[in-house]
């Protein structure tokens, strides 16, 4: 059990938004807090826990822990099956990451089946 498991998700998102100025930033992490009880934060969170070996996702550099979008959003442009989730896991993500951005993230996700 990690410190993480043991505070609800919108604790986690909480900690993480402390110093975030963007509004895109703050919605995105929000999101990502609200889905599943904080799961991708978690999983971000817990690097042992990613199924690759990525650059840090959570940056830790600063005075409080936040999400890297840029890093997040590079790895689900280059290497988005690296992460091993499902569609819909992966698509919660891709959501973020668009708010984020303000873009889409992958168009060939939305082709459909």
């Amino acid at each position: 059990m990690t410190v993480t498991d043991e505070i609800t998700g919108q604790q986690l998102t909480e900690s993480l938004l402390k110093g975030v100025g963007n509004k895109q930033m703050w919605a995105a992490t929000r999101l990502l807090g609200a889905h599943r009880d904080g799961y991708w934060l978690r999983r971000l969170l817990d690097e042992a826990r990613l199924s690759v070996a990525v650059e840090t996702v959570i940056e830790r550099s600063g005075r409080h822990p936040s999400v890297d979008w840029d890093t997040l959003g590079h790895l689900l442009l280059a290497r988005p099956r690296a992460l091993k989730c499902s569609s819909s896991e992966l698509a919660v993500l891709e959501v973020t990451a668009s708010l984020v951005f303000c873009c889409r993230v992958s168009s060939a996700r939305c082709s459909g089946p």
